[in-house]
């Protein structure tokens, strides 16, 4: 084993390189390169992926390696090592880059639901006291018509009308504001 190293090393130490060095030299160490790529990025495609990328960089940038530095299986080790880091640095912006889109949108989604629930109340507050409430009973108390009937001691079909009548109203202001937001889209350009 230790002679097939010193053959594969070959391909880094001597002047002369040729395809069937680095054959040998890719053959001896590429299972080394895939051990430490899949234990620090957890994937085995990208694993693969980063041993083409570490070999390629080292018959690109044989020259490079000094002995008088440390061994080949240590070059190449702080190499693969290297580029591990920076794919897993890339992966982390990535996901970085997704949260904080991600949270904009929440938070934008969270700012238009308040003013729309700000209008709302509005629009609410200018429905008769008896609609408004048999609204409010209904949709943010969860009451069924029902019950509301029965709160209010009016006839379960009064009580429906009013909810009926309630939103329809409500439909009307929004669209009216829709409206409204357009004519003034049309002036803003």
């Amino acid at each position: 084993m230790r002679h097939d190293l010193e053959s594969a090393d070959e391909f880094l130490t001597r002047q002369e390189k040729n395809e069937e060095s680095f054959a040998r030299f890719y053959e001896a160490y590429s299972p080394f390169v895939n051990t430490i790529a899949l234990k620090l990025l957890k994937n085995e495609k990208d694993a693969e992926d980063l041993v083409q990328e570490v070999f390629i960089e080292v018959y690109q940038q044989s020259h490079q390696f000094n002995p008088s530095r440390g061994s080949v299986r240590s070059w190449i080790a702080v190499k693969t090592r290297s580029r591990c880091l920076d794919r897993l640095r890339k992966r982390a912006e990535v996901v970085k880059e997704d949260i904080e889109i991600e949270s904009k949108e929440r938070l934008e989604d969270e700012v238009v639901k308040q003013m729309e629930w700000e209008k709302t109340k509005t629009f609410l507050a200018r429905l008769p006291e008896k609609q408004k409430n048999a609204l409010i009973g209904n949709y943010l108390y969860e009451q069924s018509h029902a019950q509301l009937a029965a709160a209010m001691k009016k006839p379960l079909g009064t009580v429906k009308s009013w909810v009926r009548q309630g939103l329809r109203s409500l439909q009307k202001q929004w669209s009216e504001e829709g409206a409204k937001r357009e004519d003034q889209d049309k002036y803003d350009l």
